[in-house]
């Protein structure tokens, strides 16, 4: 059952009112976040286009995108990512399981046609990921610390048509946690 997002706070009551398969579309626009974006849903937010739809969190500290939700989609938006407070918890799309389990792991997520610039620590960042796919991605940094994206104990992740710039520690950063076979795909991916 698509919904359609517009005004300020549509994004997350439309998430809040989902339920799992759910699409969610956004018309173009800008977004201005008062808090962060939790994706909690196995739902797909998808933007009309990446060039028109702006989803705004710089005025936030932490991170702009919350992934939590098996199975969830991101797609065709521009992410402006936090600039408040601290640098080093500012993170523009977070993705990774919310139960604070380390032996717990978010599975089998999209980003694709997403560009996320500003964060302070990295644009994007999987952290405990099993499966995913980032597809025609822009990371770029606008000259800040941190990486464009951090892969950390994640692992069965292809990166494809990835482009990173502006980030001071790197392009793609892999971590890994000895938790076993981390396999990574990189196709097409430009620093």
């Amino acid at each position: 059952r698509p919904a359609m997002c517009e005004g300020k706070d549509a994004l997350q009551e439309a998430i809040d009112a989902a339920v799992a398969g759910d699409i969610i579309e956004i018309a173009d626009g800008t977004y201005t976040l008062t808090g962060t974006l939790n994706v909690n849903k196995d739902v797909t937010l998808i933007g009309a286009s990446e060039a028109c739809v702006t989803i705004d969190a710089s005025a936030l500290d932490g991170y702009g995108i919350h992934l939590t939700a098996d199975g969830a989609t991101l797609s065709t938006f521009t992410l402006l990512g936090p600039e408040a407070g601290s640098p080093s918890g500012n993170y523009g799309i977070k993705a990774g399981p919310n139960s604070g389990s380390p032996a717990d792991r978010l599975t089998d997520i999209t980003i694709e046609k997403v560009t996320v610039s500003g964060s302070p620590r990295s644009e994007i960042d999987l952290n405990g990921v099993d499966g995913a796919l980032l597809q025609d991605i822009t990371a770029n940094g606008g000259g800040t610390a941190g990486v464009g994206i951090a892969l950390t104990d994640s692992a069965n992740i292809t990166l494809e048509n990835i482009s990173t710039s502006g980030n001071a520690w790197g392009s793609v950063a892999i971590y890994l946690a000895n938790r076993g076979v981390e396999v990574v795909r990189l196709d097409a991916v430009a620093f």
